[in-house]
């Protein structure tokens, strides 16, 4: 018996249908998406994608770890935001952190699990992420509402909300394609087939406007400024670590060439 698998129309029907649930109380939406253009075996935040590669003890992940609590403590001179929302915004414009991105946006979630004709290599299967908001916020998930702060345009487009998890996995490692994480929050993965042209149907569907620009979004120089007053009050970054941070942070008023080289003390 050959096993087909839904197409991204079909999953995105399915998401549509779930966006018309009633919110919770607070106003939180009772799904919230998360699309993944390829079948990746992993879901790792940001942060801990880079504890994979450098090591939970290394002086590269104790500083990047190090910036994101500060984040959380201290917020952002300047931006009238709580200081974990000052973070889960900086985790939307390029610093790793711990928090998850995931949309309320069915259209949102498939141009984001779609097949684009930037992409060198045209995949054949993706996996879609359906987040139970009520089962997640009993157990120890927080949820960071992206789309009210009026600076920032990005991820107000993208509906975005940022997930953080209260516990921490085996080596403070959280997966969200492991079953048993995945299963006590209330994740549920879909693997779906590419279209033959996922892009014509992002144009039927009216989600074929550039999601990731940040042209006049004021927003997007938040994670730049948290490393800018980090180094004015802690200290100079590691070299790797400015590396990371001026190639994963937009540049504001600065090129990453500059960033990189304020960050590290060399400028």
């Amino acid at each position: 018996m050959i096993h087909s698998l839904p197409t991204l129309d079909t999953v995105h029907g399915v998401l549509s249908e779930l966006t018309r649930s009633s919110p919770l109380d607070g106003g939180l939406p009772a799904f919230l998406f998360r699309g993944e253009r390829e079948n990746y075996p992993n879901t790792f935040s940001s942060l801990d994608r880079n504890c994979r590669q450098y090591g939970l003890l290394s002086p590269v992940y104790a500083q990047l770890e190090d910036i994101v609590n500060y984040a959380e403590s201290h917020g952002i001179s300047g931006w009238q935001l709580h200081p974990r929302e000052a973070a889960a915004f900086c985790q939307h414009y390029g610093l790793p952190t711990q928090m998850f991105d995931f949309t309320a946006s069915a259209d949102v979630a498939a141009f984001f699990s779609a097949n684009h004709g930037y992409h060198r290599n045209k995949v054949k299967t993706g996996r879609m992420g359906i987040l139970d908001v009520r089962k997640a916020v009993a157990n120890a998930c927080a949820l960071f509402d992206l789309r009210q702060f009026e600076l920032a345009n990005r991820p107000r487009k993208q509906h975005g909300f940022g997930m953080m998890r209260a516990y921490f996995g085996v080596d403070d490692i959280l997966d969200l394609k492991d079953p048993d994480l995945a299963a006590s929050i209330g994740l549920q993965w879909m693997e779906f087939a590419h279209l033959a042209d996922d892009e014509a149907f992002l144009h039927v569907i009216g989600a074929g406007d550039d999601l990731l620009s940040i042209q006049e979004d004021t927003a997007a120089r938040l994670p730049q400024d948290l490393v800018d007053q980090y180094v004015s009050d802690e200290v100079v970054l590691i070299d790797e670590v400015a590396r990371i941070l001026s190639e994963e942070i937009p540049p504001t008023n600065r090129t990453a060439h500059e960033n990189r080289r304020r960050w590290s003390g060399h400028a």
